[in-house]
């Protein structure tokens, strides 16, 4: 950041510190929280969505065969793991106001954290809830966030995640996992692989 101050270039530092709102710029402060932003919320839990496709696929021969004779089904894919394998686990929020909930009261100021991953497996929302279902009539999930709160980068990473997807099953076919131990991170933040050991066929 204090490098860009100095020397603008053609990047997205450069243009936050250009950023004015009512003659007002960002702080540092605020300039850091939106990099942090753009790291994890713009840049890993697409990756980490990415490889959880990749397992779910690897875990499914079934749905490997119908996407490939009908890759229009790739969204239904893709909407399925972001239920099922929510790459942000929880969001954290500060109480506006006392509020009570499910009889529990809320004091102004508390720190309420909403676990989407839950609520992406409830089994009253979601019937068989840990199953893979491409034909689910419900795909109402909570992955991106709900209401005001609702993902501002969902477009993006949608058309991301569908990209990618459909030109590496243009590529490559019968994705198989080397081995059925499969490590995630230690993190209650997100829902991520450590590796992902696969073997493939080429197209």
């Amino acid at each position: 950041i204090k490098e860009r101050s100095q020397k603008p270039e053609n990047d997205i530092i450069s243009q936050l510190l250009q950023v004015e709102l009512d003659g007002q710029k960002l702080s540092e402060d605020e300039l850091l929280g939106f990099c942090v932003v753009l790291l994890l919320a713009g840049n890993e839990t697409t990756t980490n969505w990415l490889s959880s496709t990749i397992l779910t696929l690897a875990e499914n021969p079934d749905i490997q065969e119908r996407i490939a004779k009908n890759p229009e089904d790739i969204s239904l894919l893709l909407e399925e793991v972001l239920r099922l394998r929510s790459p942000a686990q929880y969001l954290s929020r500060i109480a506006k106001q006392d509020v009570e909930l499910g009889g529990q009261t809320i004091k102004k100021g508390g720190l309420v954290s909403a676990w989407l991953a839950s609520a992406n497996r409830d089994e009253i929302v979601f019937p068989n809830a840990d199953r893979v279902d491409l034909d689910r009539k419900n795909m109402d999930h909570v992955a991106f966030g709900h209401g005001i709160h609702f993902c501002l980068g969902a477009p993006l990473a949608r058309v991301e995640a569908s990209v990618t997807i459909k030109k590496l099953l243009q590529r490559i076919k019968n994705i198989r996992l080397q081995t059925e131990d499969i490590q995630l991170n230690q993190s209650t933040v997100t829902f991520s692989i450590k590796e992902l050991p696969i073997r493939f066929d080429k197209v």
